[in-house]
């Protein structure tokens, strides 16, 4: 009885052990709604076929992958960024690589008479309170976008309620921030496509600002600072050369026409 019983423990014991088998190890996590993006999606079958390898990625919360990164197990992730992520990550060892990021512009007119252009080193949120304080008009986006939302964001942490006469609608067509800004002389934050695919319709406006902090999404890859030879290191390098980057340029290019 006693030889069966132990056969059986050491039975359960190799099931369980093919059983895991069966589900490797994942070498990436990104939160669930990066997993369905088409330009992600697109990176790691690019990666896979033209390194004849297998990156195994599995999707999580957003919540509980940074719960993991802060908790000190340092699993691999790729996810948009967030001050608060950083914030929380700068005093690990970790590598953060800045993959590509979503960015918006900051237009208004050629003549820039505040001096917008000459603020690139500062905030996205300094940028925006310093149109609202030299009381210059500025366009915002008809509808309730995450722009519009950062927007609105940045005027609750600063304590500023913009002029309503000033503070002005954009009108609802996809160029319509562009055309309302033209119209008033004013400035606005506007998407990369939207202000490639229609600037010059609008000769008055101009960009003044591309790269404002807190205004652009960016995607990056962290990994564990002692971490150099993995197959995510390995993703992170191929998607930050040649091969990866002309996958991302010519999304947006099929995408967005810019």
């Amino acid at each position: 009885m006693k030889k069966i019983i132990c056969l059986l423990m050491v039975l359960s014991m190799v099931l369980m052990l093919l059983a895991g088998c069966g589900q490797p190890e994942a070498d990436l996590y990104v939160p669930e709604d990066l997993a369905e993006s088409p330009l992600f999606l697109a990176l790691v079958n690019g990666f896979n076929e033209t390194q004849s390898r297998e990156l195994v990625v599995e999707s999580l919360p957003a919540a509980q992958l940074m719960d993991r990164l802060e908790s000190g197990e340092f699993p691999s992730a790729f996810f948009l960024m967030t001050p608060e992520a950083e914030a929380a990550l700068s005093t690990q060892e970790v590598t953060i690589n800045e993959i590509f990021y979503d960015p918006v512009y900051i237009i208004g007119p050629r003549e820039d008479r505040i001096g917008l252009s000459q603020l690139g080193e500062y905030s996205a949120d300094q940028v925006l309170k310093h149109i609202i304080l030299t009381k210059s008009p500025f366009v915002h986006a008809a509808s309730l976008t995450n722009l519009r939302k950062k927007e609105v964001l940045f005027w609750e942490q600063n304590g500023i309620t913009p002029d309503p006469a000033l503070y002005l609608e954009a009108d609802p067509a996809e160029d319509g921030i562009l055309k309302t800004a033209a119209d008033h002389n004013g400035y606005a934050v506007v998407e990369r496509y939207v202000y490639e695919r229609y600037k010059d319709q609008y000769p008055p406006l101009t960009l003044l600002q591309d790269q404002c902090q807190g205004l652009v999404d960016r995607f990056c890859m962290v990994v564990q600072g002692t971490d150099t030879d993995s197959l995510a290191v390995q993703f992170a390098s191929w998607m930050m050369d040649t091969p990866g980057q002309d996958i991302i340029y010519f999304y947006g290019m099929e995408e967005y026409g810019v």
